[in-house]
């Protein structure tokens, strides 16, 4: 702290006192900060365990920060380890910020190493923004580097102009999506061109509905057309919400779920569907994971060892029909798969390797095993195949509550995975990974 009482130093050290690089989301051993006379940061520094700059997990060794005199940010500067401008993980060197008098953002100014416009990462070099008179936003639109209009890749919207509708209470009641010609489009994100919002006079949201171009009831990509939010009348709190069809019908979504329900005094989720299985859980990152990630299909990982990967059918090898994915070296003679299990109240995630030899009488050990670069303790065991074949499993049950939720995180969160252990890097790329849980969760 500096006579100010503002953080200058932040380091990390291990256990003997050793400068360490720390497992969080900036991942360096040291920064440093400098402020302005109106205690603003304007420069954050990254060094690593030699005391020398270093990249951060965003990819910069410094930043540095501009202000107004209403000590709004005006401009963000990226700079590389030689402390020449750098892109960051978004593809740029710098940003600047344009607002108005109330300091609303109205355009967003991306540059490159040589201060020129440049794309980042959503396909978009600039951002204007416009707002009504009570400061809510209306509408967004993208442009590329010759400030021509584009789609952007934004996982908020997939459009090139996002229109933003509210009632007299403020509430977001439409969302509209239009494409470069200014025509609407369907969103390449929800795969819809309007949103509608309804409230009730509580202000409590109590229905989402999706339409297509010609203002039709359609079924976005998450595989509902409405979504329908019911609340305890006597406190207000949401208690369920409900999926429905194009037809207005009762419908599963694209993960099999019908029905959620939320029991008020424990906080615990039960998901159902049209069959009338069900199964409950209090893994908050399960629900997000369903509304940021609207994908059930995985897609391939092309690498040196691994030759396939998916959460849907394998038509090679149908054994693996439901788990997760696989890997193989180049000769197809070692196999691994990620998966859940569950048995009555229990679950587990799943470690197995295949094509692997073990004794059934061995002892269970536990193993640390780095799983996107955290450490957890699993166990090891060996375990039944079929009558001729056994296989290695590393589990991590439910019983262990916070490692197995922090897992769980990580694979729904996440695209991908990586997981290290006995010499072994393995890539498993996971967005399928919800409805795989899904239905095991459902069979039991």
């Amino acid at each position: 702290m500096d006579y100010r009482g503002l953080l200058i130093e932040k380091s990390f050290y291990g256990l003997n006192n050793e400068p360490v690089i720390a497992k969080d989301d900036v991942g360096v051993s040291k920064t440093t900060v400098q402020y302005d006379e109106y205690n603003n940061p304007i420069e954050n520094s990254y060094f690593g365990i030699d005391g020398l700059p270093m990249l951060n997990k965003n990819g910069i060794s410094k930043q540095a920060t501009t202000y107004d005199i209403h000590n709004n940010i005006t401009k963000l500067s990226y700079f590389g380890v030689d402390g020449k401008p750098s892109l960051n993980m978004s593809g740029i060197a710098s940003a600047s910020v344009e607002r108005d008098k109330n300091g609303n953002v109205l355009e967003l100014l991306y540059f490159g190493v040589d201060g020129q416009p440049k794309l980042n990462s959503y396909n978009v070099a600039k951002l204007n923004f416009k707002y009504d008179n009570h400061g809510n936003n209306v509408e967004v639109a993208s442009y590329g580097i010759n400030y021509e209009p584009v789609l952007t890749r934004n996982p908020a919207d997939g459009a090139h102009k996002t229109i933003f509708k509210y009632d007299d209470r403020d509430n977001l009641t439409e969302i509209l999506f239009y494409g470069i010609d200014e025509m609407p489009m369907l969103s390449e994100v929800s795969g819809v061109a309007k949103l509608k919002i309804k409230f009730d006079v509580r202000g409590k949201k109590i229905e989402v509905s999706s339409y297509g171009v010609n203002n039709k009831l359609i079924v976005n990509k998450l595989g509902y057309a409405k979504s329908i939010n019911k609340y305890n009348s006597s406190t207000g709190v949401l208690n369920s919400v409900h999926f429905i069809g194009a037809d207005n019908n009762p419908s599963n979504n694209i993960y099999g779920i019908n029905k959620l329900s939320i029991n008020e005094k424990t906080a615990q989720l039960t998901f159902y569907n049209l069959d009338g299985d069900s199964f409950s859980d209090n893994n908050a990152s399960l629900t997000t994971a369903m509304v940021q990630l609207p994908s059930e299909k995985l897609g391939f990982y092309r690498g040196d060892t691994i030759s396939k990967s998916s959460f849907e059918f394998s038509y090679k090898i149908k054994v693996l029909e439901g788990q997760s994915a696989f890997l193989s070296n180049k000769k197809e003679t070692w196999l691994a798969t990620i998966s859940f299990f569950a048995k009555g109240t229990d679950k587990f995630f799943l470690l197995k390797e295949y094509n692997t030899h073990c004794n059934i009488k061995d002892k269970v050990e536990n193993v640390k095993i780095l799983l996107n670069s955290k450490e957890y303790l699993f166990y090891k065991l060996c375990w039944k195949k079929n009558d001729k074949e056994n296989m290695v499993v590393y589990a991590v049950p439910s019983l262990e509550r916070l490692k197995y939720s922090a897992i769980l995180t990580e694979v729904f969160e996440k695209e991908s995975i990586e997981i290290s252990y006995g010499g072994k890097l393995l890539h498993f790329l996971t967005k399928g990974s919800i409805k795989e849980y899904v239905k095991t969760m459902m069979r039991h």
